[in-house]
């Protein structure tokens, strides 16, 4: 596993020159794999980071971390819930407005719960938001 990390590590590192003074939104921003992107973003030159994530406090807690990684990072929260179709619209214009270079789709959930629309809480975000974002 300590392999894989640091080729990724590498290949971003190779790469970071595309992300050079980019705005860059990462949906499922705050844990697991869409925190350890934005963690080998922070270094980056001139990137601007959006944390994309339903939980405030978990949001919060993952850009301290990014600062402390970084203390001039650029980086902010929008909060979304990609469960619930009203708050996919808000994100989408969200970013339409703020003209993103990239957004990254990486969202997702498992559950056996169904939104107030009766639409699978887990189809919906991980597959409907991310068909319609994209």
């Amino acid at each position: 596993m300590m392999k894989k990390i640091e080729k990724i590590n590498q290949l971003i590192e190779q790469n970071s020159k595309y992300f050079e003074n980019k705005k860059v939104l990462i949906t499922g921003a705050n844990s697991g794999i869409g925190f350890a992107f934005t963690k080998l973003l922070a270094n980056i030159k001139g990137i601007h980071i959006t944390l994309c994530c339903r939980n405030s406090l978990r949001a919060n807690k993952a850009m301290d971390e990014l600062l402390k990684i970084n203390e001039n990072l650029s980086v902010d929260i929008f909060l979304a819930d990609l469960s619930n179709i009203n708050s996919v619209l808000n994100l989408k214009d969200y970013f339409l407005n703020n003209k993103y270079d990239y957004i990254y789709l990486n969202a997702g959930v498992l559950s056996s719960n169904y939104n107030e629309d009766n639409i699978s809480i887990t189809y919906l975000t991980n597959l409907l938001s991310n068909a319609y974002l994209s």
